[in-house]
């Protein structure tokens, strides 16, 4: 005699089946061909049937349904009618369809249940089993042909309009889905599953309000259903509610510690926290004991590539496409990983003109009546040829114009090559060294100077930064750099450098809200200056002084995502900084904004998305007050930006952006305005 356990098994996996193979297996049990205990589990090859449950796609048994069962059993009757040889026959392909789907072989599946039609081309049960295997296998489209004939024969036909719902929301149209699994829910009231697969529905369009009220209701009348629970917890933590999800998650594995689903869920939640050690722990044993469960090894392939593995991602996507042919889910995310390691080649150009409107400050020195124009011409080229690293190498030009105190016109260069090297999964290195070039290295008028001074030629800069995971939601930054700062003619033609120490941290404390906040301490400094004197009575040139002046400050942003949906999305927040010169005196000018304090505060917006096919937007703007320096009244500060993205090809987009401002910049209290056309290039 069977275990009891093993019989819950077998009724398990059988409870998704057509009634035709329901009737070969019991059959074969009466028979002693299909074995019940002491035989491989059930779970990794039963995907295939059991997915349908699990993923939003079920079927019912008949013990399942309150309505009682959708189709009789009447393959007894067609097989008297065709004789022995053919009951054999029908016999063996219903056995092997049934094996096939226990291995999860759903090829296999199909192509069983199509030697089967061969003999009983008529059979409705066989068309629907056929159907269903189709329809998990990814051949979505013959499937629905298969329910359509079910359907057009009769049209109430409740597993067909399942199915057929069912691969319409697989194939991405869940506004069909749901109008069917509306029409199932109407006419079949009592049903909770129909209520559930309606909720998943609504899920996938993102009416997360509707989904949870259908399943709180479902839970009210039946608070022991496992499925209702469970897409609440999905419902849960695609609103970003993790603790809620987990809390859930966590009360059906209470029931059963076993639970492959609530297992996954846990560790979506994980991930969608940014814990990503736990989630990888927890889904790599999952596709160990599933390897043919397409969601765990479409989850682990999103950790891989969260961890910084591309090759181990690009691999597990290759085993999620077998489970799944043509998944748009592992399709998209395939696109983006060979787009992130493809050579990439960026270039811009871009124009800007900034008007001083006063000195704003008795304290700043030299501002008034500039107009200061910049033009930039901008190419890189990014790339990975060193083992887990992306790197680029980029040219920049920046001629500069101005006159006054500013004066003239410079067309400072540089070079950089640049590096990001993920050493763990919580851990981001990144470095860069270059070249700038200033100038030629002519001797230059320098404010100040009694005689004209030999100015820059070339200086070195660089940077090396670490991102370090303190916690899932807490990040810390440290940054050392050495950076040019070509702000202005002056500053160019003084080759003036910031000695930067920076260390920020990023607090993400809600669903899809963030918090940063930045401290820096800087020392700018020319170079050293050499001019025409009088050496033992001979003229020579002789060593100046070099000008240097540390600055301190820091910055807070808050950002917070609003909506979220495929053509449009909304953040908002704050954005604060303020910054301080240890002295701002005539002595000290450098050709830069250099106040003794400032301070601006804006709230910030921001509109991206898509219009139509390939066009794209994205309109962002800031308004505020700020304050030039501790004694000056604080005035408006505004920024829009608005800009258009046109993507000619997966490989190739186009961006047209414009900027306003009227904060201070590089002049100070200022009005600038500025345009930028660039265009991004995928090998």
């Amino acid at each position: 005699m069977a275990s009891h356990h093993s019989i819950y098994d077998f009724l398990h996996l059988f409870r998704a089946l057509p009634s035709s193979a329901l009737f070969l297996a019991v059959v074969l049990l009466q028979q002693g061909s299909l074995p019940l205990s002491g035989q491989t589990p059930v779970s990794p090859g039963e995907s295939a049937a059991a997915k349908e449950e699990s993923s939003g796609q079920s079927s019912h048994s008949p013990s399942a349904n309150p309505d009682g069962p959708r189709h009789p059993v009447t393959l007894s009757v067609r097989v008297a009618d065709h004789g022995a040889p053919r009951q054999e026959d029908s016999l063996a392909r219903g056995q092997s369809a049934v094996s096939c789907l226990r291995r999860g072989d759903l090829a296999g599946a199909v192509q069983a249940y199509k030697q089967a039609l061969e003999l009983y081309p008529n059979d409705p049960d066989l068309k629907l089993g056929l159907a269903r295997a189709l329809s998990l296998s990814g051949h979505n489209e013959e499937s629905k042909s298969l329910y359509q004939q079910l359907l057009s024969k009769n049209p109430d036909h409740a597993d067909a309009l399942e199915g057929l719902g069912n691969a319409f929301l697989r194939s991405n149209h869940p506004f069909e889905a749901g109008a069917i699994f509306e029409r199932l829910t109407a006419s079949h009231p009592a049903n909770p599953e129909f209520q559930i697969a309606l909720a998943r529905v609504e899920t996938r369009l993102g009416h997360y309000k509707h989904a949870r009220e259908i399943l709180s209701a479902v839970l009210t009348f039946h608070p022991h259903q496992r499925e209702a629970r469970l897409q609440l917890a999905y419902v849960k933590l695609y609103q970003g509610r993790y603790a809620a999800a987990l809390a859930d998650f966590t009360q059906l594995l209470k029931a059963d510690p076993t639970d492959f689903e609530a297992l996954l869920g846990n560790a979506r939640a994980y991930y969608y926290r940014g814990d990503i050690a736990y989630s990888y722990a927890l889904v790599s044993k999952l596709v160990k004991d599933r390897p043919n469960d397409y969601d765990a090894v479409f989850l682990l392939a999103n950790l891989e590539r969260a961890r910084h593995h591309p090759q181990q991602a690009l691999e597990l996507l290759a085993q999620a496409n077998q489970l799944s042919p043509g998944n748009s889910e592992a399709l998209q995310l395939e696109r983006n990983l060979r787009q992130e390691q493809a050579p990439t080649f960026h270039a811009s150009a871009s124009y800007a003109r900034e008007i001083s409107a006063g000195n704003g400050s008795p304290d700043l020195i030299g501002f008034s009546g500039q107009d200061l124009r910049r033009y930039g011409y901008e190419a890189s080229f990014d790339f990975s040829a060193l083992p887990r690293t992306r790197s680029s190498v980029s040219f920049d030009a920046i001629p500069l114009t101005s006159p006054g105190p500013l004066g003239g016109a410079v067309a400072p260069a540089q070079l950089v090559y640049r590096q990001t090297t993920p050493i763990y999964s919580n851990l981001i290195l990144r470095m860069g060294v270059g070249l700038m070039r200033f100038g030629p290295g002519g001797l230059e008028d320098i404010p100040g100077q009694s005689e004209p001074v030999s100015g820059p030629t070339f200086r070195p800069l660089g940077f090396v930064s670490a991102s370090y995971a303190l916690k899932k939601n807490l990040d810390l930054d440290l940054t050392a750099a050495r950076d040019p700062v070509p702000y202005t003619p002056l500053s160019a033609r003084m080759g003036v450098m910031a000695s930067r120490l920076e260390a920020g941290l990023k607090y993400s404390f809600a669903s899809r809200s963030d918090l940063w906040l930045d401290l820096f301490y800087a020392r700018f400094s020319s170079i050293r200056f050499q001019q025409l004197g009088l050496l033992n009575g001979n003229p020579s040139l002789v060593d100046g002084g070099t000008r240097r002046e540390p600055a301190r400050g820091g910055s807070v942003t808050l950002l917070r995502n609003v909506l979220r949906f495929e053509r449009v999305s909304l953040d908002m927040g704050y954005q604060g900084r303020a910054f301080a010169f240890a002295g701002s005196q005539q002595q000290d000018y450098m050709g830069f904004f250099n106040p003794a304090f400032y301070q601006v505060h804006q709230l910030t917006a921001r509109v991206y998305g898509s219009l139509r096919g390939p066009l794209g937007y994205d309109f962002s703007a800031g308004l505020g007050v700020q304050q030039v320096d501790t004694h000056q009244p604080f005035t408006q500060a505004l920024n829009f930006n608005p800009a258009l993205f046109y993507k000619i090809h997966h490989r190739h987009s186009l961006k047209l952006g414009y900027l306003h401002y009227n904060y201070a910049q590089s002049l100070g209290v200022i009005r600038g305005n500025g345009v930028i056309l660039s265009t991004d290039s995928r090998f």
